[in-house]
């Protein structure tokens, strides 16, 4: 967390962190064996993203949520990678989709359509304004 100059955000971070491991045992265990995590302002990341092995949370949009919305949001992205969305996108773009070409940002919306329909369910944190869910795909996307 070195890069990480938002005194806020450092204490939003631990503040999060802290509350998964008492509220969220499961993906508070993920994101400490699994994930390494960094907050700060990293290019082309205006919120939060992940590789399947980093989380990067933008400092200042850490620092924006409250306390419940961060939990959401780092079990957002701790969900990506327990689902390895990166490397099924990956066998996608290779095996191709019947001659039309991959869309990531397509594939990205609809992982978190299915993610976040699923935090909202097991009422993990609370979603922050903008995040993607709608009732009308409950139930139709397993």
């Amino acid at each position: 967390m070195a890069e990480c100059t938002n005194p806020l955000a450092k204490t939003r971070f631990t503040e999060m962190r802290t509350a998964m491991l008492l509220h969220t045992p499961f993906f508070a265990s993920l994101m400490l064996d699994m994930l390494n995590t960094k907050v700060g302002k990293f290019p082309g990341i205006p919120t939060a993203g992940t590789n399947g092995k980093i989380i990067w949370f933008d400092q200042d949009f850490l620092a924006s949520l409250d306390l419940t919305e961060a939990v959401f949001l780092c079990c957002h992205e701790i969900s990506h990678a327990m689902w390895m969305h990166m490397d099924r996108g990956r066998k996608w773009m290779d095996l191709g989709l019947g001659g039309q070409p991959f869309n990531r940002g397509l594939y990205n919306v609809a992982a978190d359509y299915v993610i976040n329909d699923m935090l909202v369910k097991a009422q993990i944190g609370r979603m922050p304004k903008g995040g993607l869910h709608d009732q009308k795909y409950d139930g139709k996307m397993l």
